[in-house]
């Protein structure tokens, strides 16, 4: 209707463009169009699928049943039943249940709870649909176990938590391990002690929500230990600042990522060592400890350790480009000092009884190189060291001269480049034109830990980061309540600037936005939002 309109108008010409001939393209077409149907049906179909490869047998087994545990429809419940699939089940009122799944794992059901189990070949599912449980949740072959309420998503592979469900909303909070929840407006991931509730008001405390089960004292206890680990943790003296890397001068040749991390293997030892006291001191921790999900956790830090015990105290990754769109990445790390065999022991156990396929590696007397592929391996072994000489090395030593915790180094203009060359978004406007380092880092200078962000140009800022000011009078943080949780304050160039430099941005973007912007001036009047950006100061606070 546009385009009758504005050609009556004589605005413009529409033109029709000749057809081509259709009948080269139609078995390539009816091809297309019966692939398309395939997928849909296939994606629109996919939770059936899901559930169709489920492993057959019952969902759950009845363990104990004291007060009444009912089938919905049907009969009470005894120790031994078996339940089925999405079948209801219900504890009547002042009953207690425990109910075991096929994989293992354990739910322990308050008085007046209703749910109902599902299995499909992504992992378990409990539907509570009011009340409460206390999981303890199996280690998970494949997929998540998840707790679902009408407003919640729990999903784990191996802890023990809690979950309510009533009709003013979902709590979810962990006793062990961790669990990931989402509920409306929430994305978080809680550890031992730690609650989350879609309502507010009915947040309370891990002790109030096992408070109701009789086997409340040893959750209680487990909690209690981890908490205390976790403490005792973080009072441990924190790493030293390095000033210097040894694995810096193996950079390889066209390296333009570059990452360092400590090596934690003290802190794993040290982490082993508190939970064996812990065992000891707690009956119930040291009932877990030596459980087979104990077990497989000490296997699996006994492997890292094993590995992370013959290395040099720092880690190193990097990534190169051995040609456009075939980037090469590479992990290094220094070998102790007559370590090599036993290093190479501990590489070819680290994956065993795993299932995944173990990565390559070369190992030196001094140096451990590993990748993702034996061709990316044997490319940064043939260009190594040929980038310690670059600009980009040197960038990363002066950086290590102020001392570096974790680091994480990047070279922008290839990286520009793969994203133009990916049809990202415009790179013009977020602070990446002109840019020629970005580096990341967290370090603990004082025991307080820091996390920092560098933006490095060869010349004047441009983009977002010229927007930045040098640090201000800090007048704006002046009005900042005393009781403030969360608080902010910039310091920018003139705001008028930037509205122009914005606006010139915008419209090379996109061609309407010159005359929406004068449509929103003549409704607001003639030079409103060039007087408004012209009133505001250069320094911004918010709490």
């Amino acid at each position: 209707c546009r385009a009758a309109m504005a050609e009556q108008k004589g605005e413009r010409r529409v033109i029709a463009m000749p057809q081509r001939s259709t009948s080269r393209y139609m078995r390539w077409g009816s091809l297309a169009a019966a692939a398309v149907l395939i997928l849909s049906v296939l994606y629109l179909s996919r939770d059936a699928i899901d559930a169709m490869m489920a492993p057959g047998g019952p969902r759950a087994t009845v363990v104990s049943a004291d007060g009444g545990l009912y089938r919905l429809p049907g009969g009470a419940l005894k120790a031994g039943a078996s339940i089925g699939e999405k079948e209801l089940v219900r504890t009547g009122p002042g009953a207690h249940a425990v109910l075991r799944l096929a994989d293992g794992s354990m739910i322990d059901v308050n008085e007046r709870t209703e749910l109902f189990v599902t299995s499909a070949w992504s992992g378990r599912a409990i539907h509570l649909q009011r009340g409460d449980v206390i999981v303890q949740a199996a280690k998970q072959r494949r997929g998540h176990l998840r707790v679902l309420t009408r407003d919640s998503i729990a999903a784990v592979k191996g802890t023990v938590f809690a979950v309510s469900a009533g009709m003013g909303g979902s709590v979810v909070s962990v006793v062990e391990g961790s669990v990931a929840v989402n509920q409306p407006g929430i994305e978080v991931v809680l550890s031992p002690g730690e609650q989350s509730a879609s309502n507010p008001a009915l947040a309370s405390s891990v002790e109030e929500a096992v408070a109701w089960s009789p086997e409340a004292a040893d959750y209680l206890e487990l909690l209690a230990s981890f908490v205390k680990i976790e403490r005792q943790l973080a009072e441990l003296n924190p790493a030293e600042l390095r000033t210097s890397s040894a694995l810096l001068p193996y950079l390889p040749e066209g390296a333009f990522v570059f990452g360092a991390v400590p090596n934690l293997g003290g802190r794993i030892g040290q982490a082993l060592m508190l939970a064996e006291q812990q065992s000891t001191e707690n009956a119930t921790f040291g009932a877990w400890w030596n459980s087979e999900t104990g077990r497989q956790l000490r296997q699996m830090v006994d492997r890292l350790q094993s590995v992370s015990s013959l290395l040099g105290d720092e880690i190193a990754f990097s990534v190169g480009a051995q040609a456009p769109g075939q980037e090469a990445p590479i992990v290094m790390a220094r070998v102790q000092p007559g370590k090599r065999e036993a290093l190479a022991s501990a590489l070819d156990g680290l994956f065993a009884d795993t299932g995944e396929p173990a990565l390559p590696y070369s190992l030196a007397d001094d140096l451990m190189v590993v990748s993702n592929s034996p061709e990316n391996l044997a490319w940064a072994l043939g260009h190594m060291g040929q980038g310690a000489g670059s600009t980009f090395a040197a960038a990363i030593r002066e950086r290590y001269q102020r001392g570096v915790g974790w680091l994480v180094g990047i070279d922008a203009a290839p990286v520009i480049v793969m994203a133009k060359d990916d049809d990202a978004p415009p790179v013009e406007l977020a602070a990446m034109v002109g840019l020629k380092y970005l580096f990341l880092e967290q370090r603990a200078p004082a025991g307080a830990e820091e996390n920092e962000i560098t933006l490095v140009f060869p010349g004047e800022r441009q983009g977002m980061a010229s927007w930045l000011a040098d640090s201000g009078s800090g007048g704006a943080a002046e009005y900042l309540p005393a009781d403030a949780l969360v608080a902010g304050y910039v310091s920018t160039r003139e705001p008028w600037q930037l509205f122009q430099e914005m606006s010139a941005f915008m419209t090379k973007e996109n061609e309407t936005f010159a005359a929406d912007l004068a449509a929103a001036n003549g409704k607001l009047g003639e030079g409103f939002l060039d007087n408004l950006t012209a009133a505001m100061g250069t320094e911004s606070a918010i709490a």
